[in-house]
């Protein structure tokens, strides 16, 4: 099974295995109250905290381009429902997967 497979599982553990342990996280502000997260078990912890508060929470890769040599960019849709307010959501997502700085950068921004 691919990444994925494993991130729509809520496996984060294994779609997140080859995370780099110093990654640089900036969450999309606008759907999560998180900032910037550093290193891979934040990271980690962000996406169980998500799975939390939208339990049926999975996204839909509608593109993957090389903006530039190294720089990745994924166009997603996420959808979920609140936990706790039962309202449905849908969001076009953009990740820039910065492969060029190290630490890796990952920004998401809305779509």
């Amino acid at each position: 099974m691919g990444t994925q497979d494993a991130f729509q599982r809520h496996d984060f553990e294994a779609a997140f295995a080859d995370l780099p342990e110093d990654v640089v996280w900036e969450p999309l502000p606008e759907i999560v109250d998180v900032g910037r997260l550093e290193g891979k078990e934040r990271v980690l912890d962000f996406f169980r905290a998500v799975r939390e508060q939208w339990p049926d929470w999975h996204t839909e890769i509608q593109e993957i381009t090389e903006q530039e040599p190294g720089l990745v960019r994924v166009r997603f849709r996420a959808t979920g429902t609140g936990a706790v307010s039962g309202v449905r959501t849908e969001t076009d997502i953009i990740q820039d997967w910065d492969f060029r700085s190290q630490p890796l950068h990952v920004r998401e921004t809305l779509a």
